[in-house]
């Protein structure tokens, strides 16, 4: 145990400031590098409220997690290992306790718990010991006498946690009110989670989600799926959870079994269709900026972010329910804000089934670059703590060299001055703990209810402790304090289902709404609950007890669902709600294909549009339901004809080789009379998607006819393109002379083999734009005979070397034929680079692209470039291609980053963007990310298209280890090229696109002999 003088820690401040707080005071700008005691002493709150810091280095350092025990002690996980698991055996991460003695306010003691661990994310203590999250792992350090020295080496309770990006690793752990330990997990790290030993059909995928472990049953399960990578979860008086996240919008209400919006990838059910978006209704930055120029470099913050809140990312999350803040502030959310330096607030508010979350001031500024707050919680009196990782560099990055490892920060907030008290709940008997549950502050609530649960696996609960706790439940006016109750009854196993069946008829909807989640926890339910239930669903109105039923559905058995779904259905006033379409679709969607008459019944009976529609495509989806979907047509108006219609369009997408239904020739034959010409159209497409080919002839014939309107005319393109018609080479090249059509043309005539198509094209290759020559090289990239033209005309200056990608390059180098390769690296240069001399050319770059000639270079010449080289996959300010990540949020400023990944974008790559070769029987080899998969097709994105590619016609496919972004990027331009296309890429804001600064020759010259010298 360590003891630190006082002189380490700093007295209380208290500071009135104005509200809102979003910008820094004159006499208070902004600051970065100060000791802990300066830092407290810094911060502003609003009126009334205190900071304090209560522990800094050498007493903390690198605090990654935290938690308040039994006895108001502060348990830290110290993370000396990030951003990269160590070798097995060689973790230098801590948990270690600090404790505040003699109750001011401020820590003396540091005692260490653990050490020796790897990659430490998350901790919470209870039921005799230490739960730990270590990606791989998830642990128990068991520590059954709570002498703070652990029993034994870790337990491994579950394994498969992911590492892949170390910063959404599992994390936040919290225990819920259910009695079960939550988590969150973020979207580019990817589990397999299981107990040790475990095969993969016993294990459960995992990426973006809220997940809970149950600390006695020791079963691990998803809560939610989606969103970004969340950092922070709480529970508000009524037990909603709430979590916080980066990138994506930043606020969510979480429901039990939703799919929510997610940063990137797919869901892992392809017939999600459809997610459900934050309930946030402002963002804490301004316009197209999310991330803003200041990641890495960290320069003071544009003053519009600073007003709507300091930026896109947030650590932990805390709804307040304490007892030493102002009343206003109860069930409140409060977060960190990375890169704002500061405590945001956001303000809860129910609406239908559930909440939106509006800016309300933030409540804490650090005034300090390198506040890094993580996450926050209240502890035994009321106030709050915040842990400070405390650093210049706010993004995370591999490189484990530029965190200071020094450093680390716990300060506390407080309204006046809290009433400090020795507390041990431990030593309290099972009757003061019960009592507790009519506390105020619900720390003592939930650590009670963690004893009692603990002490209840022991056998140590009597039956008139469960006695004491009925009579809160049944008798006490206040409908919180009877939740709590609840709560605690259920993670003492003492609920009946014939209690919660009375409970589902109680007054109070959030008692009604708890007691359907609480009995079909073990996703059982017997006759007399389900009966209940379903007469809820018909009559209950209230829009919250139907979320609940909602997400009953998906625990229930299929066959036991129908009643349920039927009776919401008809709820036409869900139609708008913000969870309830979405929810009752994620319990229906799997009965669609169980019974699919059923399910047409349901669809045609349902009075909330969105169900009719998810139901019909996902009955489209597959051959053995899709006739029910074409006997309906038949017999439809032609409204309900039309949107039948637009659904299986829908449902086919990304599939290939239909199989026709029995139904469609009758229902065709009435279709194509339609005196709807949409319709008709829409039947065409389909009848093609089925294999029906005599409408070829008609359509190439629409297409090169000029009298057609053009709409008409690039839908026949459409057709003919998605329908794979071979003989429609002759048409593509009849319509490129033409601008409207030229880019789907160039594009189409890359599935189409014919010899005059590498002509054609260089016909008219000076008159394409910058965009349609990344169609055309495209093209000429896609077989062996277009390659051999293209790098011909390369050698004879026909097509410019800078209008061809380096994606290009790779792309013949696909091919497979050495002696092409050999003529590419001739007309082009060279292709493939060692490491030592990727490291040489960045330190050539960053040579040229020193800090002065970024400032004179320009801006808007460099969103011209960067529209020719890097739009066509990357969004930057809202403009550019999907086929990468949007930009606008990474670590732009930071030029080590910038040539990282510009240089060499393979050496860390995500698994989302490891690029797939194609080699198809045609001929042509398709380069891409795969976007979705189905048994038939894989849907694959290109430097500038989208293909469904028939699994059929893939002779070989292979993963490549390379980054869909290529390498070679910077080598066709000018030094002053560069240095613009940096410039843009290092701007703060969005400018218009230009033309280059006029330089003067003399300097140009010279600057360009360097170059090439270098080179």
């Amino acid at each position: 145990m360590i003891r630190l003088p006082k002189i380490l820690v700093c007295s209380a401040l208290l500071f009135a400031v104005a509200q809102p707080l979003f910008a820094a005071t004159p006499d208070r700008p902004i600051h970065a590098g100060m000791t802990g005691q300066e830092a407290a002493a810094y911060m502003s709150a609003l009126d009334g409220f205190q900071v304090q810091l209560a522990a800094a280095e050498p007493l903390v350092h690198q605090p990654v997690a935290f938690t308040i025990d039994h006895k108001g002690r502060i348990w830290v996980a110290e993370a000396y290992t990030y951003p990269i698991r160590a070798p097995e055996g060689q973790g230098r991460d801590k948990i270690v306790i600090l404790e505040d003695t003699d109750l001011d306010g401020t820590f003396e003691t540091r005692k260490v718990f653990a050490e020796g661990l790897n990659l430490v994310s998350g901790l919470e203590v209870g039921f005799g010991g230490v739960w730990v999250g270590a990606a791989p792992y998830f642990m128990f350090i068991p520590d059954a006498n709570g002498d703070d020295q652990p029993d034994s080496e870790p337990q491994i309770l579950l394994d498969g946690f992911g590492y892949q990006d170390t910063h959404e690793t599992l994390n936040a752990f919290i225990w819920g009110p259910d009695g079960w330990l939550y988590g969150c997990h973020g979207v580019f790290t990817h589990s397999n989670v299981g107990k040790p030993g475990a095969s993969d059909s016993e294990r459960t995928a995992m990426n973006a989600a809220v997940w809970r472990y149950h600390p006695q049953r020791h079963e691990f399960e998803i809560f939610s799926y989606g969103t970004s990578n969340p950092w922070g979860v709480d529970f508000n008086d009524h037990g909603h959870p709430f979590i916080t996240a980066c990138v994506i919008p930043h606020l969510w209400h979480i429901v039990q079994g939703a799919r929510y919006q997610r940063q990137g990838g797919r869901h892992f059910n392809p017939y999600i269709f459809e997610d459900i978006q934050t309930i946030a209704v402002h963002r804490h930055y301004a316009g197209d900026i999310r991330d803003h120029a200041w990641w890495g470099q960290e320069p003071d913050a544009p003053a519009d972010t600073l007003a709507a809140g300091g930026g896109h990312a947030h650590c932990g999350a805390m709804v307040y329910l304490g007892d030493n803040w102002p009343s206003q502030y109860r069930n409140q959310i409060f977060m960190n804000n990375i890169h704002g330096n500061r405590v945001n607030n956001d303000k809860l508010a129910r609406k239908g089934s559930g909440y939106v979350g509006d800016r309300a001031p933030d409540i804490l500024l650090s005034n300090d670059k390198w506040y890094r707050g993580i996450n926050l919680k209240y502890g035994p009196n009321g106030s709050v703590y915040l842990i400070d990782w405390y650093d210049k560099n706010a993004c995370h990055r591999t490189n484990p060299e530029i965190w200071d490892r020094t450093n680390g920060r716990i300060y506390n907030l407080a309204y006046g001055s809290p009433d400090r008290k020795k507390v041990d709940l431990e030593s309290m008997s099972n009757t003061e703990l019960i009592q507790l549950h009519l506390h105020q502050n619900d720390w003592y609530v939930r650590t009670a209810r963690r004893i009692l649960q603990h002490r209840n696996g022991a056998h140590r609960i009597s039956k008139s402790d469960v006695a004491s706790l009925q009579s809160i439940l049944n008798d006490n006016p206040d409908g919180t304090r009877r939740l709590r109750a609840l709560w605690t009854l259920h993670a003492l196993d003492a609920l009946s289902s014939d209690q919660f069946r009375k409970l589902m008829h109680d007054a109070d909807e959030y008692m009604r709404s708890w007691a359907i989640q609480l009995e079909l926890e073990d996703k059982s339910v017997d006759a007399d609950s389900l009966a209940v239930m379903a007469q809820m669903a018909e009559a209950d109105d209230s829009p919250l007890v139907r979320l609940y039923l909602a997400s009953a559905l998906q625990r229930l058995p299929l066959d036991s669902r129908w009643q349920i779904a039927f009776a919401l259905s008809q709820h036409a006033e869900d139609t708008d709600d913000h969870n309830l379409p979405l929810m009752y679709w994620y319990g229906i969607e799997p009965l669609v294909t169980h019974n699919t008459d059923q399910a047409m019944q349901l669809a045609a009976a349902a009075k909330i549009p969105k169900l009719v529609r998810f139901i019909t495509r996902r009955a489209a989806v597959e051959g053995s339901s899709r006739n029910a979907v074409v006997q309906q047509l038949t017999s439809a108006e032609p409204a309900q004809q039309a949107m039948i219609l637009d659904e299986m369009i829908r449902a086919f997408e990304g599939q290939a080789n239909l199989q026709m239904p029995a139904a469609w020739q009758a229902a065709y034959a009435q279709l194509i009379n339609s005196a709807d010409a949409a319709i008709v159209d829409k039947a065409v497409k389909i009848a093609v998607l089925f294999g029906d080919r005599r409408i070829f002839p008609t359509l190439r014939t629409r297409l090169m006819d000029t009298a057609q309107p053009l709409e008409s005319r690039k839908e026949a393109l459409a057709i003919l393109l998605r329908g794979q018609d071979a003989g429609a080479a002759n048409a593509y090249q009849a319509v490129l002379s033409e601008p409207a059509l030229r880019s789907d043309a160039l594009k189409a005539l890359a599935q189409v083999s014919d010899a005059k198509t590498p002509d054609k094209i260089l016909e008219i290759y000076d008159q394409l734009s910058a965009a349609e020559r990344t169609d055309a090289v495209g093209t000429l990239t896609s077989r062996l005979p277009y390659a051999e033209v293209l790098v011909t005309a390369l050698a004879d200056g026909r097509i410019a070397r800078t209008d061809v990608h380096a994606f290009h390059i790779r792309q013949i180098q696909s091919l497979g034929n050495e002696a092409l390769n050999a003529s590419l690296e001739k007309a082009w240069g060279a292709i493939r680079e060692s490491s030592a001399d990727k490291q040489a050319k960045m330190q050539t770059f960053a040579a040229l692209l020193a800090d002065d000639a970024i400032q004179n270079g320009s801006r808007s010449h460099g969103r011209f470039l960067f529209d020719k080289t890097c739009g066509s996959c990357h969004k930057l300010f809202g403009n550019g291609g999907d086929v990468g990540p949007d930009i606008t949020g990474s670590n732009r400023t930071n030029l080590d980053y910038l040539l990282q990944n510009i240089v060499d974008p393979s050496a860390v790559l995500g698994k989302d963007y490891q690029m797939s070769v194609l080699d198809l029987a045609d001929g042509r080899v398709v380069s891409g990310l795969i976007q979705s998969e189905t048994d038939s097709a894989v849907t694959i994105r290109t430097i500038n298209d989208t293909q469904v590619i028939p699994k059929a016609d893939i002779d070989d496919r292979n993963l490549s280890p390379l980054s869909m972004m290529p390498e070679g990027l910077l080598d066709t331009l000018t030094p002053e090229q560069i240095v613009d296309l940096v410039a843009y890429l290092q701007s703060p804001t969005q400018v218009s696109v230009g033309g280059p600064k006029a330089r003067s020759t003399p300097r140009r010259a010279k600057s360009t002999a360097r170059w090439k010298r270098k080179r």
